[in-house]
């Protein structure tokens, strides 16, 4: 070998040296989000998670929301572009409802290039699509007092649910009413009766009678139960011509519902037990209600017997019915530790309200022992969840001690909640991460946030869907930590200067 060839090969040694070296030191250091984290660079760190997230899933839906409440709306928008066409403009429109922070002028744009992209979805169900968005554009022009921008989207998105009402797969004009059902402020008489004469001249089949229910539902929120009965009938005339027994009693069942709000109680041929019993519990008979709902069925899919129970509990809490409330938390149909630390939890919130401290503190301390008191030796994410809304509602109602010993009694069961429910965990630790930040406990706040990544980036599960989700979930509980971490530093600095 020539002295040349010697000292290229000493050089190459050298360099693999080198980059094993490098290597080695890459995979001992933390990654770029966890020593963003560790160095509480909040936006930084918020950032990077969500653009992790989307290199894991850039479909996942709550990746863009999250983006531009965290102040990256750019990013959101990125996002949104790289998604299917034909769900751009439901994503653009959900910036729109769900991020307070942009601006009237700027959600003004958003829903005119939603609008614009809805033009353009093609393809199977793009007139069903297309119907929905059109909505619920149409829902935000009212809200914003525009008129007749108002009445010519609304009559556009009845036009794609006319022209689609016979395409396979078609949920006829489902998609313009339940948007209508989950608006709050939007909706407006004449949609209701512009809906409802399309409706008439569809032909009646299931698809009619839930869209008739949705219309009631709309009527009775904005006080008109006349409409709404008159709605509720022709929901029942269609419900009638069903074939499928399951489907046709499902579907009087929630007409029945709906009439029960609107006061209307003739001619119903199917009672849902549901309704019988929230009617029981209003007229002051929580025994009868408890009796008809304790003596429901239950199989693998549906426990009945407790969805009624929290039908009636909660329709009780609406209310501010104490007797009713208190009589179900007493006499719960299911001991299910952390759904009856939540009814307990809602009654005390009812206690406070009425003044009766006293007996809140009780209810409190009986939501506490409801979770503490479960003969289980593990523990699942709802039961930190339960926890977490405790301690929360203590904190509010002036119980900081407790509320602070329940935060901490919701951190000691994250490692109980066993391995293999890595997802359980993943979620336990980002809810808890700002229920401790919220409480002060800033350096534990980092702690479980950090944890919560790391089991994130190590999870197993087959779908990245699922993934994506857990680290969107992360990256907005990050995000939160923003503001308040300016404030911390300040507040820091100051007390330097006062030393």
């Amino acid at each position: 070998m020539t002295r040349s060839a010697r000292k290229l090969a000493s050089t190459l040694v050298v360099a693999c040296a080198i980059t094993i070296a490098l290597q080695c030191m890459a995979e001992s250091t933390p990654s770029n989000v966890e020593s963003l984290i560790i160095g509480a660079n909040w936006k930084e760190a918020s950032r990077a998670i969500f653009l992790e997230t989307k290199s894991v899933d850039r479909f996942e839906w709550t990746i863009p929301t999250g983006q531009a409440k965290a102040g990256f709306l750019e990013d959101a928008l990125d996002t949104i572009a790289g998604m299917p066409p034909n769900t751009q403009p439901g994503a653009l429109l959900a910036l729109v409802v769900d991020v307070p922070s942009i601006s009237p002028e700027m959600k003004a744009g958003l829903v005119q290039r939603a609008l614009d992209a809805a033009s353009k979805i093609s393809g199977k169900y793009a007139n069903y699509l297309k119907s929905g968005d059109f909505t619920k554009v149409a829902l935000f022009y009212s809200r914003n007092g525009a008129e007749s921008e108002t009445r010519a989207v609304f009559e556009e998105a009845l036009r794609a649910a006319e022209s689609g009402i016979n395409e396979e797969g078609s949920g006829g004009y489902r998609q313009v009413t339940e948007a209508m059902v989950r608006e709050s402020t939007g909706n407006r008489d004449w949609m209701i009766a512009l809906v409802k004469q399309h409706l008439q001249r569809t032909e009646k089949s299931a698809k009619s009678a839930f869209a008739y229910r949705d219309l009631a539902q709309v009527a009775v929120r904005l006080q008109r139960n006349e409409l709404a009965i008159d709605l509720i009938e022709l929901g029942i005339l269609s419900a009638n011509t069903i074939n499928q027994a399951p489907m046709q009693k499902l579907a009087l069942e929630s007409l029945a519902s709906v009439a029960a709000e609107a006061g209307y109680t003739k001619r119903l041929p199917e009672k849902s037990p549901y309704a019988v019993a929230i009617q029981e519990a209003r007229s002051g008979n929580p025994q009868k209600a408890y009796a008809i709902v304790s003596g429901l069925s239950s199989n693998l899919y549906v426990d009945h017997a407790l969805d009624a129970f929290k039908s009636v509990f909660e329709d009780a809490v609406r209310r501010g019915d104490l007797a009713t409330a208190l009589y179900f938390a007493e006499h719960p149909v299911r001991k299910i530790s952390w759904v009856e630390s939540n009814f307990w939890r809602q009654v005390a919130e009812i206690q406070v309200k009425n003044g009766v401290r006293k007996d809140a503190a009780a209810s409190y301390h009986r939501a506490v022992l409801a979770i503490s008191n479960s003969p289980e030796k593990i523990r699942y994410f709802e039961e930190v969840k339960a926890t977490v809304a405790l301690a929360e509602s203590m904190r509010q109602n002036g119980l900081d001690a407790e509320g602070g010993k329940a935060i901490l009694d919701a951190l000691a069961m994250i490692d109980l909640i066993p391995e293999r429910l890595a997802d359980d965990r993943i979620k336990a630790c980002t809810l808890l991460s700002e229920a401790l930040w919220r409480s002060g406990m800033y350096a534990e706040a980092k702690q479980q946030i950090l944890r919560a990544y790391r089991l994130a980036n190590s999870y197993g599960g087959k779908a990245g869907s699922e993934k994506s989700r857990l680290l969107s979930g992360i990256g907005r509980a990050t995000s939160t930590f923003i503001p308040q971490a300016g404030e911390q530093w300040v507040s820091n600095n100051n007390q330097k200067k006062s030393k």
